[in-house]
């Protein structure tokens, strides 16, 4: 029987509504929500700023510090060391074209999380028209992953833009049998590849659900599976090679590898390509040619890395003895490390995301899209715990919100539900997200509500206990910034004693802000012409007993700092003999 042209199939989302009017209502609702998340990320910024450059990890600022050697490479054409994701890059032009500024790297991060917003939107408005765009849209700027994953400045924000693009374009691709989506999508692939490593492992499931039984209906399609099959084992034997101590790699010049990665990428992508031009374009082909174009755009950047991500994940399964080596991590323990997260990262995150998927499942337009994705979000799930220590899982479960927004869409069929959800949202969502800020923090106290949050343990390796009150994400060490009380370029004195990665990090923003003269212990100390004296050194460490230090007063102690972790201190001289 033939469909009529209004009515939707079952395969694809329903047709978007004819009325310009209700598109440029949603159009103007999602432009001020984007513009609210802009205007409150410029305010938090300027009002309680997070010690990056004081304090961030054991590990030195990683990610900040890569961007630090973007910025130097744009400005001064000084050779980088490491970029670990695409966003290094990305923050380091920012600072070039606004100022060496760690707001700046952290607020550079901000246009992928608009970019999830539109794309979420996209989503709910084929799906729900305008209360599922709506819906989505409101779900994407009121989590607080969206918020804290900016503050924190992780490759997060760059990770779910790849993820939010992939998923769109997966549900609107047609079983992977539109050429044009299936290019975008191979775009899409590369952006999270480079932003992230682990990305082809949570979004395999999904995408081999989308593209379904139809993989293997012609030969056409089973030939270009093989193909790409063939390339995949070809490149993970390359890779492990290549992730291997010098002395047991394949005898290939280094500068040969990266050419015969992009080769077997690029051979892939033109034999999929010619594949698909002698017929109909099928699911397998589809599925070959977005693959092989990822593959193609990322491999370039990852391979000139590949000290830096290549072989970790290698690692991690060799070091916590991983399931996949007969080791003793459990799923349990990683499932209860995701319900933690989903959580806390959306009030019952881990209930919107199953009833979510059941009610869209009970909704014509939205079966197909809810088993998709539902199933999708299971097998990412366990692919995950089968794989990722659970102390590790917590870097990657901000990917699984994505699933549980699109649990919300169900709201949309009905009015009443819609209501409801938009209240439920609007009440929590700014409780959660706003919850860690002292002006809320100050006005739920004065009027006796602050009984309502709890502080969510989200970097945690473990599940909190039930709790009836609302969720507050907290930012890690939300206190003032040491270096902050220092008048831009002042004349400092500078000790440093541990030349770790996170002191020389310091250092290195200490020179931009600053006129910076090294100081030694020993066996001179002129502090002359010095207004302050910054100490980089672990808490336990001490002054050497040098009378002229007397004259230094400390303005910024943290005792909450850890005894062992290296941290500045500010000291400003005093007057007197």
């Amino acid at each position: 029987m033939s469909r009529s042209a209004g009515q939707a199939s079952p395969l694809g989302p329903t047709p978007p509504p004819t009325s310009r009017r209700e598109a440029l209502q949603v159009a103007l609702w999602v432009a001020l929500m984007m513009l609210a998340f802009v205007a409150v990320q410029v305010w938090w910024e300027g009002h309680t700023e997070l010690v990056f450059p004081d304090y961030h990890s054991a590990d030195g600022n990683d990610g900040l510090r890569c961007a630090w050697d973007y910025y130097e490479l744009f400005t001064k054409g000084q050779a980088w060391t490491t970029g670990r994701s695409i966003c290094n890059p990305v923050a380091g032009a920012a600072m070039a074209a606004w100022g060496p500024e760690v707001a700046v790297a952290r607020l550079s991060q901000v246009p992928f999380i608009l970019g999830v917003t539109v794309l979420m939107a996209g989503i709910g408005w084929r799906f729900g028209r305008s209360r599922g765009a709506i819906l989505l849209a409101l779900g994407v700027t009121l989590s607080p992953w969206a918020w804290l994953f900016v503050r924190n400045y992780t490759r997060v924000p760059v990770s779910m833009f790849a993820v939010a693009a992939t998923v769109f374009l997966l549900l609107i691709s047609r079983n992977l049998t539109r050429p044009a989506v299936c290019a975008a999508l191979g775009l899409a692939m590369g952006l999270g590849w480079l932003a992230d490593l682990a990305y082809p492992l949570i979004l395999a499931p999904i995408t081999l659900i989308v593209a379904g039984r139809g993989l293997w209906k012609s030969r056409r399609s089973v030939f270009s599976l093989l193909v790409l099959l063939t390339t995949l084992v070809l490149l993970a034997v390359l890779m492990l090679d290549y992730a291997s101590t010098p002395a047991n790699r394949i005898p290939l010049p280094d500068r040969l590898v990266p050419l015969v990665v992009m080769n077997l990428w690029a051979a892939t992508l033109l034999i999929c390509l010619g594949v698909g031009r002698s017929g109909p374009w099928t699911p397998g082909t589809g599925l070959a040619v977005s693959v092989s174009l990822g593959g193609l755009l990322a491999s370039p950047y990852l391979l000139y890395y590949r000290e830096v991500r290549i072989g970790e994940m290698w690692v991690a399964q060799v070091e916590w003895n991983s399931p996949l080596l007969g080791g003793f991590w459990s799923f349990e323990a990683c499932l209860r490390q995701y319900v933690c997260w989903l959580n806390g990262m959306a009030l019952g995150g881990l209930m919107w995301l199953a009833a979510g998927t059941l009610l869209l499942a009970a909704w014509k337009p939205t079966r197909t899209v809810a088993w998709q994705v539902g199933l999708g979000a299971l097998g990412t799930l366990a692919v995950l715990s089968w794989i990722v220590p659970p102390v590790y899982a917590r870097y990657l479960a901000p990917y699984l919100p994505m699933f549980a927004i699109l649990g919300f869409l169900w709201a949309a069929r009905w009015r009443a539900s819609y209501i409801a959800c938009l209240v439920v949202m609007l009440g929590v969502g700014p409780l959660q997200v706003l919850g860690n800020m002292p002006p809320l923090e100050g006005a739920l106290a004065r009027a006796g509500l602050s009984g309502l949050l709890y502080d969510h343990p989200w970097y945690h390796s473990r599940a909190p206990l039930p709790d009836w009150r609302i969720p507050s994400v907290r930012d890690p060490m939300p206190v003032p910034s040491v270096l902050g009380q220092i008048p831009r370029g002042a004349r400092v004195g500078l000790f440093l004693v541990d030349a770790q990665e996170t002191a020389k990090f310091q250092e290195r923003y200490l020179e931009h802000h600053f006129q910076v003269e090294r100081l030694l212990p020993a066996p001179r100390v002129d502090l002359k012409n010095l207004e302050y004296v910054v100490v980089i050194a672990p808490a336990s460490w001490t002054l050497p007993p040098d009378p002229r230090l007397r004259r230094l007063q400390e303005a910024s102690p943290h005792p909450s700092f850890p005894p062992g972790m290296a941290f500045p201190r500010v000291y400003r001289r005093i007057s007197g003999p």
